[in-house]
Formats: structure tokens, sequence, C-alpha cells
């Protein structure tokens, strides 16, 4: 038994086509805007938090060197 469809596959008109190019453009287009800024805005807090455990590094340096001082009076 064999079915055969008929299906008639309507042809999109350029003007249809070009709209939808435009608007996966537009989309597209915003998608990595905002995937650009995300990964700015990481790299920015990565730097900042990078920055803040230096500090606290320092920190903990100077006060074990006060105690190995005070230590060894």
């Amino acid at each position: 038994m064999h079915l055969v469809v008929n299906v008639k596959i309507k042809k999109m008109s350029r003007k249809t086509n070009t709209a939808l190019i435009a608007l996966l453009g537009t989309i597209l287009m915003g998608l990595s805007t905002w995937v650009l800024i995300t990964l700015i805005e990481l790299q920015t807090i990565v730097a900042m938090m990078q920055q803040e455990l230096m500090s606290l590094d320092k920190v903990f340096g100077r006060i074990y060197s006060h105690m190995d001082r005070l230590a060894n009076r």
C-alpha cells in the first residue's frame, strides 16, 4: 500500500525573507551585546575580588610579621 501525499509548499516572498533576516539579525545583535556586557562585568568582578584578596594577603603578612617580632623579643 503506497500513500502519496501532495503537499504544496508555498514559496516565501522576498519581502518575508528580508523581514525574517532583519528580525534574526536584531535578535543575534542583542544577544551578542548582552553576552559581551556580561563577560566584561564578570571580568571586572573577578579583578576586584583578586585585588581584595591581595590586600588581605598583605594584611595577614603584616600581622604575622608583627607577631614574629613580638615572639622574638
